[in-house]
């Protein structure tokens, strides 16, 4: 597996991967499928990943195995002593196999590199699979939510360091 910068000719990978594993949690969260396949949306996450990979504030990494974009991740600073883990996606047939464990290596160094004690996120409520992943890296409730799809909300993780 190779770990590397998010370059713009791989915006259209990393969309792909933001989207299905998008569906995947989802849809195990009990939220359906076609609730959740909106064009409109697809294009945004294109150019959010886009603007990202743009970005001189931001850092986005791609995780490939195989010559394909398996997972993504992209970070930023947030508050005076953090930085925010923005997106950690990886693709569903890829899950279990350390994509996510790598790319989150990365953030642990971009913490270091960029001085600060700890990072922050957000995790929809009902993807077990990744507040399982996070508090397994030592992540936790920062007791701060926004509202989520199908009456749920995105809770705030965070990591100290």
């Amino acid at each position: 597996m190779l770990i590397r910068e998010s370059t713009p000719a791989d915006v259209d990978h990393l969309a792909d991967v933001h989207t299905r594993a998008r569906a995947s949690y989802y849809q195990a969260g009990g939220v359906l499928a076609d609730s959740m396949a909106d064009p409109i949306g697809t294009q945004q996450r294109r150019d959010g990943w886009q603007h990202a990979v743009g970005s001189p504030g931001l850092t986005v990494y791609c995780a490939i195995v195989a010559g394909r974009v398996v997972g993504a991740a992209a970070m930023g600073l947030d508050a005076a002593n953090s930085a925010r883990l923005f997106q950690l996606h990886v693709e569903p047939e890829s899950c279990g196999r350390g994509v996510g464990t790598r790319l989150h290596e990365m953030f642990l160094s971009y913490l270091r590199q960029t001085a600060r004690t700890a990072g922050v996120l957000e995790v929809w409520q009902r993807h077990t699979r990744a507040l399982a992943f996070y508090a397994r890296l030592g992540w936790t409730s920062e007791g701060a939510h926004r509202p989520g799809p199908d009456n749920t909300t995105y809770l705030g993780l965070r990591l100290a360091i």
